[in-house]
C-alpha cells in the first residue's frame, strides 16, 4: 500500500481559503439544504438524523471528570452529504461558558474530513469559523425562503454566531436597510454594530432594549449565550415577522399556535430532546406541546424540504413565522468540504504523514 497522508489546516489557512467568505458560505449551505430535502445525506444513530453524541456529565463531583455547568458538554457530530460533496466528516468540540474568563472561545471545534470509500482522513481542521458561518448561514437561508421582502432586521446577541449571521442576512435580504443590535452589554452592542457595519455595507444601529430590537423589524434573529434566556412579549412582534432562533429563548405557546412554524429539521429535534430532555434546545416549548397532543406535528415544516420545492416557503397570510434552528453536522461538512478544496487548489495547509506503509492490516 502507498504513503497516506492527509491536510492540516490551521485558523489561518482557513481563512485563506475562503471560510470568511458569507456569500459563499450561503450559497454552500443552500445547496446542502436542498441535499437534505432531497435525502442525499444521513446523520448519526438509527434515525440517520441525531444532531451528534454528547457526554453527559455527573452533577455532583466523581473522580476527576467535569460536572454539569452551563455550556459545558464535549460532542462529536459525524455526518455524510452527498451531492458533489459525496464526503463523510465529523465536528468535535468541547465546551465550557467559564472559558472567557480565560481569554478563550466558548467553545473549540475540529473537524475531521474523511474520504466515503476507504474511510482515510482527507483533511483535519480548526473550524470554530467553520461553525461560526455555517451557523450563522442557516438563518439567511432561512430568511430567503420565508421573508425574501425584509428590510428591517433585529439581531439579539452580539456574539460570534451572530457576525455570522448579520452577514448572511445581508446577502439573503438584497433590500436590508437597517440591521439593529441589542446585547446586554452595551459596549459589546456597539463594538457589533461598528464592525457589522463595515463587514456587510448595511447600516447597524445598536439600541438599548430587547423590545427596541423587535419591534418594527421584519426579521428577529435570536442567538445568546448565557445563563439568562431573552424572554419574547409576542405584542412587539411586526404582522407577518419572520422569527428565527438559534438559541433557546423564552416564549409563549399562544405565539406557537398562531405563527407559521419551520425547523431545521424536526426529527433531529426530537430525538435530541428524547436523549435529553433537560436540555433547553430552541424547539423545547413547541416539542412538550406536541407531546401533550396540544399542537400537531403537521403544524411543522422542514426548510430543506422547502429548499428542495416540496412546500411553499412565504406564507402570505400576515402570520408571523417562527424558525427554530439547533444546528445540523451536514452543514459543517458542507461549508468544511468546500474549505478543504478551496484549500487544495490555493496549496494552503500542511501535509501530515499517515503512514508510507501500514504496519498492520
Amino acid at each position: 500500500m502507498t504513503r497516506a497522508e492527509f491536510l492540516y489546516l490551521c485558523e489561518e489557512d482557513t481563512i485563506a481559503a475562503g471560510v470568511l467568505d458569507s456569500k459563499a458560505c450561503f450559497e454552500v449551505i443552500e445547496e446542502a439544504a436542498r441535499l437534505v430535502g432531497i435525502g442525499d445525506y444521513l446523520m448519526g444513530g438509527k434515525s440517520e438524523n441525531e444532531h451528534g453524541l454528547m457526554l453527559f456529565f455527573p452533577r455532583e463531583p466523581r473522580f476527576k471528570m467535569p460536572v454539569k455547568g452551563p455550556d459545558r458538554r464535549f460532542m462529536a457530530m459525524p455526518a455524510y452529504l452527498g451531492g458533489r460533496f459525496d464526503v463523510c466528516g465529523n465536528k468535535w468540540y468541547g465546551s465550557n461558558i467559564e472559558n472567557s474568563k480565560r481569554g478563550l472561545p466558548r467553545s473549540t471545534h475540529l473537524i475531521t474530513l474523511n474520504d466515503q470509500e476507504t474511510g482515510l482522513p482527507l483533511c483535519v481542521m480548526v473550524a470554530n469559523l467553520i461553525s461560526a458561518m455555517r451557523t450563522g448561514s442557516v438563518p439567511g437561508v432561512a430568511a430567503k425562503y420565508l421573508a425574501p421582502e425584509a428590510e428591517i432586521v433585529g439581531i439579539v446577541g452580539g456574539g460570534v454566531i451572530n457576525r455570522g449571521a448579520a452577514k448572511s442576512l445581508a446577502v439573503a435580504s438584497g433590500k436590508a436597510k437597517e440591521i439593529k443590535i441589542y446585547d446586554i452589554i452595551p459596549d459589546k452592542g456597539a463594538e457589533f454594530a461598528r464592525q457589522m457595519t463595515k463587514d456587510t455595507g448595511v447600516p447597524v444601529r445598536a439600541v438599548d432594549s430587547l423590545e427596541a430590537c423587535v419591534s418594527g423589524s421584519d426579521i428577529i434573529h435570536f442567538c445568546s449565550a448565557g445563563r439568562v434566556s431573552p424572554a419574547l412579549d409576542s405584542s412587539w412582534l411586526k404582522s407577518g415577522a419572520l422569527v428565527e432562533i438559534s438559541h433557546a429563548i423564552i416564549y409563549d405557546e399562544q405565539l406557537v399556535k398562531a405563527s407559521n412554524v419551520v425547523m431545521d429539521k424536526l426529527l433531529m429535534h426530537k430525538v435530541w430532546h428524547e436523549s435529553d430532555p433537560d436540555l433547553f434546545l430552541p424547539s423545547v416549548p413547541v416539542l412538550k406541546m406536541i407531546e401533550a397532543g396540544r399542537l400537531s406535528e403537521e403544524h411543522i415544516m422542514d426548510l430543506a424540504d422547502i429548499v428542495a420545492g416540496k412546500h411553499q416557503g412565504r406564507y402570505n397570510n400576515g402570520k408571523t413565522t417562527m424558525f427554530l434552528a439547533s444546528g445540523m453536522p451536514v452543514w459543517d461538512v458542507a461549508w468544511a468540504c468546500q474549505i478543504y478544496r478551496n484549500a487544495l487548489a490555493r496549496g494552503l495547509g500542511q501535509k501530515l504523514k499517515l503512514w508510507d506503509a501500514p504496519c498492520w492490516r
